[in-house]
């Protein structure tokens, strides 16, 4: 009956330290997971709204190969995060137009849909050359958004991820 006792003794602490290893796997791939390769961010600017409304929760993938004309992307310009939508990639011509259009490649982008786009209070035409590995991104919110109008073209350096979902503060 000792020996049993023993026994079973040995199996426990060997089925508990079995457990505590599994669960230390678990938690580090979902560091891994969550930190790493996924990323969270409480949107803190009314740079996407009405898309993206401050407060959302967005959920981005940090790894994404290449960024397309309408992909919302996180990024970072002098040491905070800010939103937007990629309107122009590389090789591109952006021109704002002092009537509040925007055109890429001479084409009409008509995305205006809840603001027109100016660029500054004089409302002067702007031309920007969006190069390799660059982009030209704008926030929904025209009137108050911080985005390539204020900053030229975005690198690709600078993106942080590609959002996947938001999670609307009402939801939360």
């Amino acid at each position: 009956e000792q020996k049993e006792k023993e026994f079973n003794k040995r199996r426990f602490k060997l089925a508990l330290k079995n457990l505590i290893l599994k669960l230390c796997i678990i938690a580090i791939a979902c560091i891994l997971f969550f930190f790493v390769i996924f990323g969270a961010w409480v949107v803190s600017y009314v740079d996407m709204y009405p898309s993206i409304r401050r407060g959302d929760v967005v959920l981005y993938y940090r790894f994404s190969p290449e960024y397309n004309v309408g992909d919302v992307v996180i990024f970072e310009i002098e040491g905070r995060k800010h939103i937007s939508r990629v309107t122009a990639i590389a090789n591109s011509t952006v021109v704002i137009s002092n009537n509040g259009g925007v055109e890429i490649n001479g084409f009409d982008y008509g995305s205006n849909e809840f603001y027109e786009t100016y660029i500054d209070v004089e409302k002067e035409n702007k031309e920007f050359e969006v190069g390799n590995n660059q982009f030209f991104v704008l926030g929904d919110n025209r009137l108050e958004g911080f985005d390539s109008r204020n900053f030229g073209v975005l690198n690709k350096d600078d993106i942080i991820g590609k959002v996947i979902t938001v999670i609307r503060k009402s939801d939360i």
